[in-house]
């Protein structure tokens, strides 16, 4: 039966102060709300949405549906140029906001975030073995592993250059060097990276057997994932022991109609928090209060898995 559990509206040990600390060296310039500078780039977003990009269409279908091939296709060429120093060192701006503030920031200050969200809930849930599923190049594991070296680490990840990407920064003498300034807490064991179990497949029919891992995690990937999603859930509750942590652009954070056209342009995740259960998920936690870009919001839920 399923128990009812309060939603915390926070990630236990997770301040404002925490994530002004890591997003603020980030930040390189402020506005006013009435400031024209502002509202341009406000403007610029709408007016980019009206026109529709036209390399978003590379990312879909005839149907306009972002299927698991395109994306597969796609992110094998992007994951095969990754610069990881320049990722690092996030020379890349973007718009932010978060309650009154208005931002120009480097992009990887969100990431940062990220990274505080995901060691507090580790330090938080104390799982022995994490999955991420879906891990791109390897950025949140890298940084992780190093961290909390007495964890086993895991990732899933849908194209062949991510997981060859990552397996070779994982071996890089020169790794726990260029991480030192992008993890929140201090490095533990440079060798952890090395100890990674890395491997290719897809989340809709994970290689991995029921109940293998303790906390399963994922950071933006799920929302490639809106054309299997029933799926990809199910299988994060299969494999999942304890806990499937996901940061993804969950329905209840993008209500406006600028995050609502973004999201059905690009044809990404539009699932709400409330279906979770559905999937033997149980919210335990779930925020946004986080700097946010302008096209959608992205925020972290932490759910226990519901035993049978």
């Amino acid at each position: 039966m399923q128990q009812t559990i309060p939603l915390h509206s926070a990630i236990p040990g997770v301040t404002d102060a925490d994530i002004a600390r890591v997003f603020d060296p980030c930040v390189v310039e402020e506005f006013a709300a009435d400031s024209p500078t502002w509202w341009k780039a406000l403007r610029d977003v709408d007016a980019k949405l009206e026109r529709r990009t036209p390399t978003w269409d590379h990312w879909l279908n005839a149907d306009g549906q972002r299927t698991s091939a395109l994306v597969q296709r796609q992110y094998d060429g992007k994951w095969s140029r990754v610069d990881f120093e320049a990722e690092l060192r996030g020379s890349r701006l973007g718009w932010f906001e978060w309650g009154d503030r208005r931002m120009r920031a480097r992009t990887v200050g969100y990431k940062k975030v990220f990274q505080l969200w995901l060691a507090r809930v580790i330090d938080w849930l104390k799982p022995s073995s994490v999955v991420e599923i879906g891990f791109g190049w390897g950025m949140h594991l890298l940084a992780l592993a190093v961290q909390f070296p007495e964890i086993r680490f895991r990732g899933v990840e849908l194209t062949a250059s991510g997981v060859l990407t990552a397996r070779a920064l994982a071996l890089d003498p020169a790794t726990p060097r260029l991480l030192e300034d992008f993890v929140v807490d201090p490095l533990r064991d440079g060798g952890a990276a090395a100890r990674l179990d890395l491997c290719q497949g897809s989340a809709e029919a994970l290689p991995l057997p029921d109940k293998s891992v303790d906390m399963v995690m994922t950071v933006l990937a799920l929302e490639q994932m809106e054309q299997i999603r029933d799926k990809a859930l199910r299988e994060l509750a299969r494999v999942a022991r304890r806990h499937v942590v996901m940061i993804e652009p969950f329905r209840d954070w993008n209500s406006q109609p600028r995050h609502r056209e973004y999201i059905r342009q690009l044809d990404y995740w539009t699932a709400a928090i409330e279906e979770l259960p559905a999937y033997g998920l149980i919210p335990v936690a779930a925020t946004a209060d986080v700097p946010q870009k302008l096209t959608s919001h992205a925020g972290i839920v932490v759910t226990d898995v519901e035993r049978g």
